[in-house]
């Protein structure tokens, strides 16, 4: 009895693809956001450390208290001291973990719910990122080069990563439930 009731709630999540809301459009996404979202993930020791654990610097520049300052736009009322292409590892490795706990987070609270409820959060996250990201093009475009510039660019370029994240999961999302866990699987599973 309870495999048959087990059996019928995984049909439903399968078979429920048609209750993504046709009125869900995704956004025409500019072809420069798709090429900035094209970046390989550092491989460094300091990229993997800030991925996996949230705690290793907690009483420096590197905390995550002090990292999550640095997901909003420029201009920025200081720039981050020491070596540059390591505070960016550090800050990438952070800003990877925190998608993947979201990630985790949002899978289990729609996971028992209906698709068409999940396809409407990401469509909706999606539609956000992407005008967060248009916004952000602009402030950069006209800001001077400097190193307030450069991590404003490297905001930019995660969150059009982010916003190329949300399509794939929402496209996903129409071909059903399982549909998006294997995609899920397929992002993280290489990353360890």
């Amino acid at each position: 009895m309870q495999n048959q009731r087990a059996y019928q709630k995984r049909k439903s999540l399968i078979t429920a693809a048609s209750n993504v809301p046709a009125s869900l459009q995704l956004p025409n996404l500019p072809g420069k956001l798709y090429k900035m979202a094209d970046f390989p993930l550092p491989t460094s020791t300091v990229f993997q450390i800030s991925f996996r654990n949230c705690d290793w610097y907690e009483d420096s520049d590197w905390a995550d208290s002090t990292l999550a300052n640095w997901n909003s736009p420029p201009p920025y009322a200081s720039l981050p001291s020491g070596n540059a292409d390591q505070f960016y590892d550090v800050l990438l490795g952070y800003r990877l973990r925190k998608r993947k706990e979201e990630e985790v987070a949002r899978l289990d609270q729609y996971k028992d719910n209906p698709l068409c409820n999940f396809a409407t959060k990401v469509h909706t996250e999606l539609i956000d990122c992407h005008a967060e990201w248009e916004e952000l093009d602009l402030i950069t475009e006209g800001m001077q080069m400097d190193p307030g510039r450069e991590l404003g660019v490297q905001l930019l370029e995660w969150k059009a990563r982010r916003v190329c994240h949300l399509e794939q999961d929402f496209l996903s999302l129409q071909q059903g439930f399982d549909a998006l866990l294997r995609l899920f699987v397929d992002c993280w599973t290489p990353i360890k």
